[in-house]
């Protein structure tokens, strides 16, 4: 029998989701160990998939409700594991000189099995772990030397900070303080208690890294309340989706951490776990990877909003106070499934533009918008000029914001074509900085695509199409 279109096309779409089996000697004994260990069978196998390259594969039917993979508490690298094997080994153990946070503990601890000269039986998983994080910005930021600022000293670096979304920017910031506060911290106590620190930069880097994205949360404080994060063999091989819909917990009757997935998959496809409901920025800063179709992502507008507030005659900081007042200074976005702004932003328009083209000043401008904080509802005539005004703002900000975009689409796109070379960004990095720049420039292009006054409210923006 001859089969339809709509078959033909979910034949190709199956083929196309199924992955390759990967049977390198480096899973086989990872799979192999920890069966020995205890971890029960599942229903799960490495594989290479077109999309999401190394990946867990369905080997059979799974359905909802089902456990995914068992995890024993044994084969659980937790800080409390880190702190008795650390102290076992050091010159002058001590339980009072132990002040390391459980993210310091567990990338010390892959930094010594991977620098160790006699490898350990975990071993079997430590190199499993990615040889490099090229895709993490830090990991190109993050510089040659120990240092609590971002690094631009390479080509690579430059390339990456110039072309960084503000939200990633802002999170490689962050994490780069985090990074340089726990080689400080962690030297000095490995110091305290006679055990060897860490010397290699680089190498604590990608330890710092192997944590920051492989770790999972155990749900409740594990081995007598002390550990709430830990690394996870097998575990940290299934990627993320925000389609999936999983329960975690830690079955203490069997000593083993559960992941259980709420949907069902065919054999043959990619099994996901859900990272958190994260937009792309943030994806990509902490993990690497960015998510298509991403119904988190929104179009950040801080920058314009802070510099049109600043640039008032009118008292652009007390209108700042006001919005930080009441906690609502940042996050001011734009979506594409929003037929409004955020309420951040409609706040902040609403307050500039009262004092900005009303005469009322920073003082009668803030009268007036704790008014509509509060419900009070203004005259129609009043309603229908600031929803125009603020249709007007969005839309010049957009057209300006689609262009700047525009470009980093371009420059992102040239860059992941580049065979890998000395002083070029990595490639896939590039690939995830085009992905978000394309969002945000097409989400900048419907805003800016409406005509002033159209529907008469700044709703109508998200109506008009590209």
């Amino acid at each position: 029998m001859r089969r339809g279109r709509t078959a033909r096309r979910r034949r190709r779409r199956a083929v196309r989701t199924r992955g390759a089996l990967v049977l390198d000697a480096e899973w086989t004994d990872l799979r192999d160990w920890c069966r020995a260990q205890g971890m029960p069978a599942t229903k799960l196998a490495l594989a290479r998939f077109p999309d999401t390259c190394r990946g867990m594969m369905a080997t059979a039917e799974i359905r909802a409700g089902e456990d995914l993979v068992r995890v024993p508490e044994r084969l659980l690298v937790t800080a409390s594991r880190v702190r008795r094997a650390t102290l076992a080994r050091a010159r002058t153990p001590s339980t009072s000189a132990w002040r390391l946070s459980e993210h310091q503990a567990l990338a010390y601890w892959v930094y010594a099995e991977a620098a160790a000269s006699q490898p350990s039986a975990w071993r079997r998983y430590t190199r499993t772990i990615p040889a490099d994080f090229d895709s993490v910005p830090l990991s190109a930021l993050s510089g040659d030397c120990p240092s609590d600022s971002l690094s631009t000293a390479t080509p690579a670096a430059q390339w990456v900070a110039t072309h960084l979304p503000r939200a990633a920017a802002r999170r490689a910031a962050e994490q780069q303080t985090r990074l340089f506060d726990d080689w400080t911290r962690t030297r000095a106590v490995l110091a305290t208690v006679g055990a060897a620190p860490p010397t290699d930069w680089r190498r604590y880097v990608w330890a710092w890294l192997a944590v920051n994205t492989r770790c999972i949360h155990l749900g409740r404080p594990a081995e007598g309340g002390q550990d709430t994060i830990a690394l996870a063999p097998v575990l940290d091989m299934l990627n993320h989706s925000h389609h999936a819909k999983i329960a975690t917990r830690f079955d203490s009757a069997r000593g083993q951490f559960v992941i259980q997935t709420l949907r069902g998959y065919r054999k043959g496809e990619e099994v996901f776990i859900s990272y958190g409901p994260h937009d792309n920025a943030f994806l990509l800063a902490e993990y690497g990877f960015v998510s298509a179709g991403n119904p988190h992502q929104a179009l950040e507008l801080d920058r314009e909003v802070d510099a049109w507030l600043g640039a008032a005659a009118c008292g652009g900081d007390a209108l700042a106070a006001a919005l930080r007042r009441h906690g609502l200074w940042g996050d001011f976005t734009l979506s594409l499934d929003d037929p409004d702004p955020s309420y951040r932003l409609q706040a902040a328009l609403r307050l500039g533009l009262a004092a900005r083209e009303t005469g009322l000043g920073a003082g009668g401008a803030v009268a007036t918008w704790e008014r509509w904080r509060r419900g009070v509802r203004a005259c129609d005539s009043n309603e229908a000029a600031m929803a125009a005004a603020m249709q007007q703002w969005i839309q010049r900000t957009c057209r300006t914001v689609a262009g700047a975009s525009g470009q980093m689409v371009r420059d992102a796109q040239a860059a992941a074509q580049q065979p890998p070379a000395p002083g070029r960004p990595h490639r896939f990095l590039a690939h995830c900085l085009g992905v978000i720049w394309l969002e945000a420039h097409e989400t900048a292009r419907r805003w800016a695509s409406c005509q002033p006054g159209d529907a008469g409210s700044a709703s109508a923006c998200a109506g008009a199409q590209l």
